[in-house]
């Protein structure tokens, strides 16, 4: 019951059981949560420092250990009161500021319709960013995209993109160089018939159609400002699913780039299946020769190919029951792949909790002798 109310309040669910717990055991330390609530320590710490932030709990140093205590209650009735204080001043100046949005629409066609069209980004000034999802253009238009690109660099005009998953790796690599572009691919595999562009008060949507892509431009800033709240959510996703050979191929890759790659149970499918592929890891492995992985495996997999990479350390010390799934450690992310169906299948997180839960996973096996 309790807990149902405070999650209708906006608590989360470990910050629910974190406050309730400090309710129950009084003053303590981040120690005695952890055990009280057998929730890992960096969730507990993440809490604890928000309860704090919205002054429902206290923080004391004693003894250069800090201990924490809720404050009362009736904490929270100020805290809500104060953001309701809070919601009808901004409601009140938005009202103010509520006029109507000049509306535009042009419709482009063709190669030289598209430039017309992204043209419009090269009005902007340096510290401004287009946001760009569902991309995924055929070589003509690339190369069009591509001298653009150039220009808006220049002028320090800032992108964040997220391709279709099956759109080209090349071009997807090529944007990461540029210094004023990140880009990403879509959180999932369904592909993306469309695209979206928006920048300022210009909103731009695209259909492809091979070399005559037809394309709508509106100017309108409240248009743009909604899609760039579901881009941002997009964006803002820490976890995804990735499909093919291919898939597997860009984290080994990403991996080199982070000097150093962790494996679970690693048996080295993909290295004897796809050896062409993998010459690309080997390549790049040449351009990084600090670039170490670690894999901790069955005794069985003994004088496979993987286990014979120069750069490749290796512990023999995974016992139990096959596991069909492969984990990846590297940077901040963690990637688990399984080829049960043939084509493999790989989820990726940059979700923090998990990514340390699975490095000291590693950690532990790799201390077993």
């Amino acid at each position: 019951m309790l807990e149902n109310q405070l999650k209708q309040l906006g608590f989360g669910k470990n910050e629910i059981k974190i406050y309730l717990s400090l309710f129950g055991l009084g003053k303590c330390k981040a120690a005695d949560l952890i055990e009280n609530t057998k929730l890992h320590r960096n969730i507990v710490y993440q809490s604890l420092d928000s309860l704090v932030e919205r002054s429902l709990v206290t923080k004391t140093e004693v003894k250069n250990v800090f201990e924490y205590s809720a404050n009362n209650p009736q904490s929270l009735v100020e805290e809500f009161e104060n953001k309701k204080q809070l919601s009808q001043k901004i409601a009140e100046e938005l009202a103010k500021r509520q006029t109507e949005q000049p509306r535009e629409v042009a419709i482009y066609e063709g190669v030289e319709g598209l430039k017309k069209s992204r043209n419009k980004i090269l009005n902007y000034q340096a510290g401004d960013e287009v946001f760009i999802f569902g991309a995924d253009l055929n070589p003509t238009m690339e190369r069009i995209m591509r001298g653009l690109h150039k220009k808006r660099e220049s002028k320090g005009i800032g992108m964040r993109i997220l391709y279709d998953q099956k759109a080209n790796p090349v071009d997807v690599k090529w944007r990461n160089t540029l210094e004023h572009s990140v880009a990403r691919y879509l959180p999932f595999s369904q592909a993306f018939p469309i695209w979206f562009a928006g920048i300022g008060e210009h909103l731009e949507i695209g259909i492809p159609q091979q070399d005559n892509p037809l394309i709508f431009n509106i100017r309108n800033k409240e248009a743009v400002d909604g899609f760039r709240t579901f881009f941002d959510f997009l964006w803002g996703q820490e976890s995804y699913v990735l499909r093919g050979q291919e898939a597997v191929r860009d984290i080994w890759l990403e991996s080199v780039d982070h000097g150093e790659l962790r494996f679970i149970n690693a048996q080295g499918f993909f290295v004897e299946q796809y050896p062409e592929m993998f010459k690309e890891v080997l390549n790049k492995v040449k351009q990084n020769p600090k670039y170490v992985a670690k894999n901790i495996v069955e005794p069985e997999v003994k004088g496979r190919t993987i286990t014979k990479l120069p750069w490749m350390k290796i512990k023999y010390s995974l016992s139990g029951p096959k596991n069909p799934n492969v984990v990846w450690l590297y940077g901040n992310k963690v990637a688990i792949s399984n080829w049960a169906e043939g084509t493999p299948v790989v989820f990726i997180s940059t979700n923090k909790s998990l990514v340390q839960s699975y490095n000291d996973y590693f950690e532990e096996l790799w201390r077993i002798e």
